[in-house]
């Protein structure tokens, strides 16, 4: 029991530093948005390489426009990814939570009562009542 204690506090710490790391960061599409945000924090406690794969299919904002719509928006890319999203107020820290955003539906990470996503001026706080929908990351 203590061992899974520590593995949680580990992937806990990794997610959390990812967040400090974008604190200040200004939203750049292909460096610092929404979807590489999330995938950054989601590698962090998965070990996945969410990222890297998103970084090979957009680097600017024309390729990623391009990208969600082949994908057909966000929300089914995530769930692709991730399975069908459960309600919001569900989330637990280091689920992805689905928001409207001023440039349409953004992808946040929840870090406990509150969702965090990239914004103009590095990252954005939110309720986490704010969600639309989340997806768990088991």
């Amino acid at each position: 029991m203590a061992a899974a204690r520590l593995r949680r506090r580990d992937w806990v710490s990794r997610l959390l530093a990812v967040v400090d790391d974008a604190q200040g960061r200004p939203f750049e599409w292909g460096q610092h948005d929404c979807c590489l945000f999330a995938a950054r924090c989601i590698d962090a406690v998965t070990g996945s390489a969410w990222a890297v794969e998103l970084e090979l299919w957009y680097w600017d904002e024309s390729t990623a426009l391009a990208y969600i719509k082949a994908e057909g928006s966000i929300r089914a890319s995530v769930s692709r990814r991730f399975g069908d999203p459960v309600p919001p107020l569900l989330a637990r820290r280091g689920d992805l939570v689905l928001v409207d955003s001023p440039l349409g539906e953004a992808v946040t990470v929840c870090v406990g009562p509150s969702l965090v996503g990239a914004a103009p001026s590095g990252l954005t706080v939110l309720p986490l009542s704010a969600g639309l929908c989340a997806w768990r990351i088991d």
